[in-house]
């Protein structure tokens, strides 16, 4: 048991193909005693670009008592999707097989494809003399392991990435910055920096990127005491599966979400756009329906000192409504006996 996998954080890849195991879903069974399977939710990928910002391509490695394993990656884990732990035999190069048997049957998983395209397919048994056999890799943040984020918006000469996976992590390339957003204020979305950019698992979050190469942008993924805020108005798709046997999208609702983007004023924001489903791993923006298509971004020390200096600047109090337009005060005594909360003078948002 000593040579068996640590629990722990790897990827998985395929000795024969030198394919990645990916997890892109999170349906699927298998029958043992029938030698069928369904494992349409895991797919792999041999150039290391392919998965080298995919956190599906991580797995958690979780030894539940004796040589049974669960894989865990992105919300689930191989014992929900085919109703199985896996058992792991350890090879003479280090290598595993990851099998399940049930009544003398055997049924060993192994990359169901002997072809050099970059990507594959998950399948049974033998499909060749080391299709079968699997390297665990460690992930290894200053390794050729490593993980790193590719961002997909350029705001001036700054790189951004939406992000969304179940692992916690910690950045470590310089320069890196993770964000989330607390507050939606009318065509404001308020961000706060995340302390340390250190990050809990299944947090949505949106990150400033050193560069534009994910190598660049390095984090380390590990378990920390970080806990979720609250305020977080950021959620997240772990799985976007359009094939039709394994189809699992949520579908883009352009009245109550926004994505990371460019603004028409050319500034770092949330914007409406026209795609049919949310990107996997990717954090989005829900707003209110009735909100602007587009939301600048402000800081929540910004946002806040901006409503101090309305404040404290000298106030019409004859015409005061609440956030639903209803007229609640027409002086002064009247505002100061309204609760706490924010109201709208002379068409200015203020916090009371």
């Amino acid at each position: 048991m000593a040579q068996m996998p640590a629990d722990g954080y790897y990827r998985i890849r395929n000795v024969g193909s030198t394919r990645y195991l990916t997890v892109k879903d999170n349906k699927g069974s298998i029958d043992v005693s029938s030698t069928s399977a369904d494992l349409g939710a895991v797919e792999l990928y041999k150039k290391f670009t392919s998965v080298v910002s995919d956190p599906g391509s991580v797995l958690y490695i979780d030894n539940v008592g004796s040589s049974n394993y669960k894989f865990i990656a992105q919300g689930t884990d191989t014992y929900k999707i085919i109703g199985y732990y896996l058992k792991l035999k350890r090879n003479s190069d280090g290598s595993y097989k990851a099998y399940q048997e049930k009544s003398m049957m055997v049924m060993y998983l192994c990359d169901a494809e002997k072809g050099t395209f970059n990507k594959g397919a998950l399948g049974t048994n033998d499909k060749g003399t080391n299709y079968r056999d699997w390297k665990f890799l460690p992930m290894d943040v200053n390794g050729e392991n490593y993980f790193g984020l590719t961002p997909e918006v350029t705001s001036g000469s700054d790189y951004y990435a939406s992000f969304y996976a179940s692992f916690p992590f910690t950045t470590v390339s310089a320069g890196m910055k993770v964000y989330y957003i607390c507050k939606v204020d009318g065509d404001k979305a308020v961000y706060k920096e995340v302390e340390g950019n250190v990050v809990p698992g299944g947090m949505p979050i949106f990150v400033k990127c050193s560069s534009v190469d994910a190598t660049d942008n390095r984090v380390d993924i590990a378990e920390n005491s970080a806990k979720l805020p609250t305020d977080n108005q950021l959620g997240g798709v772990y799985f976007c599966n359009t094939t039709n046997a394994h189809k699992n999208v949520t579908p883009y609702n352009a009245e109550t979400m926004r994505v990371l983007g460019i603004t028409s004023t050319g500034e770092l924001g949330y914007v409406k756009t026209n795609i049919v489903n949310l990107p996997a791993n990717k954090s989005y923006l829900k707003v209110p329906a009735g909100s602007p298509d587009e939301l600048t971004l402000i800081s929540y020390d910004d946002y806040i000192t901006a409503i101090e200096e309305v404040e404290s600047d000298e106030v019409d109090y004859s015409a005061v409504y609440n956030l639903r337009g209803i007229k609640v005060a027409t002086s002064e005594e009247e505002y100061n006996a309204l609760p706490s909360g924010i109201y709208i003078i002379n068409g200015v948002k203020v916090r009371k």
